[in-house]
């Protein structure tokens, strides 16, 4: 395999434009940490990616434990062929591995730091880059990504930075997530610190680690921050998983620790906050947790999604009352879903609506399942 060696900034520009003009499946390995502003000047050189639409990054970026600092892009002009982001379309035989991003992207539609859209694999990176999304339209916003196709996948990745979206319009929805925006691959492995907000005047779906994920696998990830949201579906994982009955999503040991927030509307969690043909398994909170049909593992969920061993040791908040809100230790509103083998703090209540197989336990009884 052929690599070319980075060790300044203008070589990773070569490099995109390399691949830009069509020679997408050459590879990189960052030799030296790079910075491409001063701090004087964060915006002074804008970043315009590696791969567009027509001629996808298919090659391997190899960050080789390096940082790459001073990072700015911003989408004023971007375009569907040529997305912002340090990659802006990773294609499907596309990797970009061990490498720490700085910086800031911003702008006005979809946005994500290592990749705008992701078909390909990000391994082992982190970013501790500031997203913010003032979006007319679209709204999808991620700190690792802003979306990644069933082809794609996300291992081992932090994001430490702020990810913000402000949607205007009333006919569109915010995905916004600390790695993901939107997701229909799996993420395993992941963590998040950075503060994430959803702003919508319609439906929004955000998360600490995805927005909205559709028949995908989301295994031993955790969210260590607030996550903020102004509509429906917020939780510490994911805001709403939509799936389907020959492709169920999976929620596997994760765990949340942040404050989930969602001021007085529907289907916020410390887990998930919507679920539809999911399975649930070895999941826990401690964080808390207030909105309107608010549950520590789920806000509201199906009769297609099975809950098992799970349990809740944070503090639920039912932010207003009313016929139709309700709130749970475990589940806000639980239509029909098979619950199993779950437990919560003795002296709350399991499930808000619905049943299902729960017992109460002492604060150190639970402490005893970590």
């Amino acid at each position: 395999m052929t690599w070319y060696l980075i060790k300044t900034p203008e070589e990773l520009a070569w490099f995109a434009a390399k691949v830009n003009g069509g020679e997408t499946a050459i590879n990189a390995r960052i030799m030296v940490n790079l910075v491409l502003n001063s701090t004087e000047a964060p915006k002074a050189n804008r970043w315009g990616g590696i791969g567009k639409y027509s001629a996808q990054f298919g090659g391997i970026l190899d960050g080789n434990g390096k940082t790459i600092s001073g990072y700015y892009s911003c989408d004023n002009d971007a375009t569907y062929e040529s997305a912002s982001a340090l990659s802006g379309y990773l294609g499907a035989d596309g990797v970009i591995k061990n490498l720490t991003l700085v910086g800031m992207i911003e702008g006005d539609g979809t946005l994500g730091a290592f990749a705008n859209q992701s078909y390909g694999r990000i391994e082992g990176c982190v970013s501790r880059v500031n997203v913010t999304n003032a979006a007319s339209y679209g709204g999808v916003t991620g700190g690792i990504a802003a979306r990644v196709y069933a082809s794609g996948a996300i291992v081992n990745c932090g994001n430490e930075g702020s990810v913000t979206c402000t949607l205007s319009s009333a006919y569109s929805d915010a995905k916004v997530g600390g790695i993901v925006g939107a997701s229909y691959a799996p993420i395993t492995g992941c963590y998040n610190t950075g503060a994430i907000y959803g702003g919508s005047n319609n439906r929004g779906y955000v998360g600490g680690i995805a927005g909205q994920a559709d028949s995908a696998t989301i295994e031993a990830c955790a969210n260590y921050a607030t996550v903020t949201g102004t509509s429906r579906n917020v939780g510490g994982i994911v805001g709403r998983l939509n799936s389907k009955s020959a492709a169920r999503s999976t929620v596997l040991r994760c765990a949340n620790f942040g404050t989930i927030s969602n001021g007085t509307n529907n289907f916020s969690a410390g887990i998930v906050g919507t679920a539809y043909y999911t399975t649930l398994s070895e999941c826990y909170n401690v964080g808390s947790a207030t909105g309107n049909r608010v549950g520590g593992i789920l806000g509201q969920t199906d009769s297609n999604t099975t809950v098992t061993s799970c349990y809740n040791a944070g503090a639920i908040t039912l932010a207003a009352a009313g016929n139709h809100n309700y709130a749970g230790s475990l589940i806000g509103y639980n239509d029909g879903g098979s619950v199993s083998n779950c437990y919560y703090l003795t002296g709350m209540q399991a499930i808000g609506r619905g049943s299902g197989d729960t017992t109460a336990l002492t604060e150190e009884q639970l402490k005893s399942l970590d």
